[in-house]
């Protein structure tokens, strides 16, 4: 949970907000409060104008529509998707190996976004309890069984379960932090409750949402969505508090 930068902090701040529309005067109020110089925000606001990531209007600001994608897996990622599974595995596999870089790195993006596992280069899996979709001729996907330890044990190929699950639990700890410490009503916490926030919301973003046959009953992923949820809503207040 490294400390934010101005150009993270405003990307933060927007990708939580609904709608991501912010003032400028309150995104620089707003770094204020992580200890930032104004002009260290507005310089930040200004090249992220000119590198496409915002849209200026006035003195508001929004996000490009580049970042659709993103909000979309963050929105995704605070929700439990995960259905029933019946034993069964998505494959998606790359058809040419002579793509150009730019390609394969989109390729990577896509699959990580979409929350499966890479078994080799050009080669993602994940349980099918949520849905798949390939729109790219380049791309074949496949079904295929694969249950009981068996499917446990490409589980653990495809992803590091015990350090994700020590991360998950970290973040459950630091999330109960914060909100108690936004319960004290305390401005100057801002900063460091927000950090876990951004945290939280990476985390559940990429976290593979896997059926309880591979990760347990106990897995705790869904225990930190619902109280992220509570944190979400202290710090929604806490920002209200910036009236600019």
């Amino acid at each position: 949970m490294r400390p934010l930068s101005a150009r993270s902090l405003v990307l933060s701040t927007l990708l939580g907000s609904r709608p991501p529309v912010r003032t400028g005067a309150s995104l620089v109020a707003i770094g204020q409060l992580f200890g930032m110089p104004a002009g260290t925000v507005r310089v930040a606001l200004s090249r992220m104008v000119a590198d496409g990531e915002l849209i200026g209007d006035g003195g508001t600001y929004a996000l490009a529509e580049s970042f659709t994608g993103r909000r979309s897996a963050l929105d995704a990622g605070r929700v439990v998707r995960r259905g029933v599974w019946d034993g069964t595995w998505w494959t998606v596999v790359a058809l040419s190996d002579r793509r150009a870089l730019a390609d394969r790195r989109a390729f990577r993006a896509a699959m990580a976004a979409a929350v499966l596992g890479e078994l080799r280069p050009d080669v993602w899996m994940r349980p099918t309890n949520l849905p798949v979709t390939i729109d790219d001729p380049e791309l074949m996907l496949g079904r295929g069984r694969r249950d009981g330890a068996a499917g446990v044990e490409l589980a653990q190929r495809l992803w590091d379960l015990p350090a994700l699950r020590t991360r998950l639990q970290t973040l459950g700890e630091e999330t109960e932090r914060a909100i108690d410490l936004l319960d004290a009503d305390d401005p100057t916490v801002a900063a460091e409750t927000f950090i876990i926030s951004v945290a939280v919301t990476r985390a559940l973003a990429t976290e593979p949402q896997l059926p309880d046959e591979l990760v347990g009953d106990d897995w705790p992923a869904d225990a930190l969505r619902a109280r992220y949820d509570v944190l979400a809503r202290r710090h929604g207040r806490a920002f209200a508090r910036v009236h600019v």
